[in-house]
């Protein structure tokens, strides 16, 4: 069996996987504010940047309106990202991809509880008389109640 590790050996160590995934989500965060701050309010609350692959920024957008926005404006943006930081400087396109939000199912209308058969509503009422607790006593013969 493996010896347990200290956490700090494990997140502490500049070689870990998890520092390295932590460097990347801070760059990642970078990246995307510094896409924000060049994009015209209110466009700047409706895109994200998704990833960056070889010269392409891939930006989420949350309608296609915004999309067609930020597609008119994607040179502009590239130019002035490329020109401000060192970063950019390969960047050549930007691709705009629609999120489109996980359906939401509507919340299920309760269900009527199902009568309880004679049986279990005699064990229901047995086991009421055998608890001490009074609001569980109370709650037990209002379940034993419902019968056919």
């Amino acid at each position: 069996m493996k010896s347990p590790k200290v956490i700090h050996k494990l997140l502490g160590s500049a070689n870990s996987e998890l520092e390295s995934l932590i460097t990347r989500a801070r760059q990642r965060e970078h990246y995307n504010s510094s896409l924000q701050a060049h994009l015209p309010p209110p466009l700047d609350q409706h895109c994200v940047l998704m990833d960056i692959q070889a010269n392409t920024l891939i930006v989420g957008v949350d309608k296609a309106a915004w999309g067609t926005k930020l597609r008119l404006l994607s040179n502009a943006i590239v130019a002035t990202l490329r020109q401000q930081f060192p970063e950019f400087a390969s960047l050549e396109h930007i691709t705009v991809q629609v999120i489109v939000p996980a359906p939401v199912s509507p919340p299920l209308a309760p269900q009527p509880m199902p009568p309880l058969s004679a049986e279990n509503a005699a064990l229901l009422q047995a086991l009421a008389g055998s608890v001490e607790n009074l609001p569980l006593r109370a709650a037990l013969l209002r379940l034993a109640a419902h019968t056919k």
